[in-house]
């Protein structure tokens, strides 16, 4: 079985739909019977959406994915095109957070609905939302969670101290309430390593302004563009990840899942979608304050990080086991042979 997986963008680990993309289709190379390609466009444009369409085998028994949105996929429509010209391969598309589309981009997944044999979603939350849009294409609506973009060591250690945010320097990640808590422990004279991994994708944006003037005055280590390895190697020198996304940590955070498979404990706020084995297995954020208060707790008690129940630990395993890249290539094959 042929796939073909397309993006928009290029691997230069601004984009997490495009290394998602990549681990993908890696992973699918080392399932039985499956010859895995990406497609790498500069964006939906005609002449990309031409050249990639005649690169890509036509035959009933090859499938075409999509991978959408990207950070180049630019503002065209033409991405609801391939429904419309490759009717005799298997098109599936995965749709990342398609709540949070606008009116004209929900309209462009019109033909996806009416024709693609499948759609992916890597939250239940997501998927709920498609169909509340395109009832008619529940049955089409399947749910395949995300790994995580960095992947860690065989045996990782994560160390006893240290905190740490990771992910783009962008609003929405959580960051503002990580520097308020850098900035209550500073107050306190609490002088933990403290530490950003991210990058930065727009110097002129408040966030990435405050993050730079903040480190300057509070001591916090900027990890900034590095390499997944790099990224791997820095994860394993903190002991907490601080992630308060405004909406609450989810199955569609790669940073957070990045975080827990390196063994760090998580901080973070529990929303409307987060699912019970995060609830489970993270600490819940209430404010900077708090935040700080604990963490000083933790650093006196010397239980950074701190210990969880035999029960805990049981399903952290089993999550991180259905998240990894062997495990969710088994089930996309699995969804590409039932549509054949």
């Amino acid at each position: 079985m042929k796939v073909e997986h397309i993006v928009a963008g290029r691997r230069t680990g601004f984009c997490g739909v495009v290394d998602y993309a990549g681990r993908i289709v890696e992973a699918l190379r080392n399932q039985d019977d499956v010859e895995a390609q990406i497609h790498e466009t500069d964006g939906w444009t005609v002449g990309e959406l031409n050249r990639i369409l005649g690169e890509v085998p036509a035959a009933p028994s090859s499938v075409v994915h999509i991978q959408y949105p990207s950070i180049g996929m630019g503002r065209a429509p033409w991405v609801a095109i391939p429904p419309l010209v490759c009717r005799r391969a298997r098109l599936f598309i995965t749709l990342h957070e398609f709540s949070t589309f606008s009116r004209a981009r929900k309209a462009y997944m019109l033909p996806y609905a009416a024709w693609a044999h499948g759609l992916i979603f890597v939250t239940p939350q997501e998927a709920e939302a498609f169909r509340r849009v395109y009832p008619w294409a529940g049955k089409k609506c399947h749910v395949v969670p995300i790994g995580t973009n960095i992947v860690p060591p065989a045996a990782p250690h994560s160390a006893d101290d240290g905190i740490v945010h990771f992910g783009q320097i962008a609003p929405g990640k959580g960051l503002d309430a990580f520097l308020d808590v850098v900035e209550a422990l500073r107050r306190r004279g609490c002088t933990v390593r403290c530490s950003v991994v991210g990058s930065i994708l727009d110097e002129s944006l408040p966030i990435a302004r405050r993050t730079r003037e903040v480190a300057a005055r509070c001591g916090i280590a900027l990890e900034l563009g590095k390499e997944a390895d790099a990224v791997s190697a820095v994860l394993q020198r903190h002991a907490l990840a601080v992630l308060p996304f405004p909406d609450g940590i989810s199955d569609k955070r790669g940073s957070a899942l990045a975080c827990l498979e390196h063994g760090l404990a998580v901080m973070t706020i529990h929303g409307d979608a987060t699912p019970e084995w995060l609830r489970e297995t993270t600490l819940p954020f209430v404010d900077a304050e708090t935040a700080a208060a604990r963490i000083e707790r933790f650093l006196r008690d010397r239980t950074l990080p701190p210990p969880q129940p035999a029960s805990t630990r049981r399903i952290l395993a089993t999550a991180l086991r259905d998240r990894r890249w062997p495990e969710i290539a088994r089930r996309h094959v699995a969804l590409y042979r039932r549509a054949a």
